[in-house]
């Protein structure tokens, strides 16, 4: 099995393991408080509009000789939050957005987005 990292909630507090951001639907239903029925239905709205290519945000991880699971990118979780109504949810999009513009220590905020197998967006 390849390792992946996670994302935790406890209590009302998000955290990432690591980088390397890769869950199951049910990991994914844990963290915003809903089923896995309800993110795989996401899921498959997500991939469906064309917002991200299957290719790009599932990936299969054999944990034994005869069992697979399917994980999804961090990419994929965020789609994900947004098309899932709950308050964990919810939670989770001011988290995200809160990280994105928290400013580090040194000055100002450097960000690099990587958009599918792309490294630019033109417009």
């Amino acid at each position: 099995m390849t390792t992946r990292d996670i994302i935790k909630v406890e209590g009302k507090t998000f955290s990432v393991t690591g980088n390397n951001v890769w869950m199951t639907a049910g990991e994914t239903a844990e963290i915003f408080n809903t089923t896995a029925t309800a993110v795989n239905t996401a899921i498959k709205g997500v991939l469906r509009s064309g917002l991200l290519k299957e290719r790009d945000a599932v990936r299969t991880d054999r944990v034994s000789p005869v069992v697979s699971i399917d994980v999804y990118s961090l990419e994929m979780i965020v789609a994900v939050s947004f098309r899932i109504d709950t308050c964990y949810t919810d939670l989770f999009r001011k988290w995200l957005l809160t990280r994105l513009t928290d400013k580090p220590a040194g000055g100002g905020i450097s960000y690099i987005l990587t958009l599918g197998r792309s490294s630019f967006c033109s417009s």
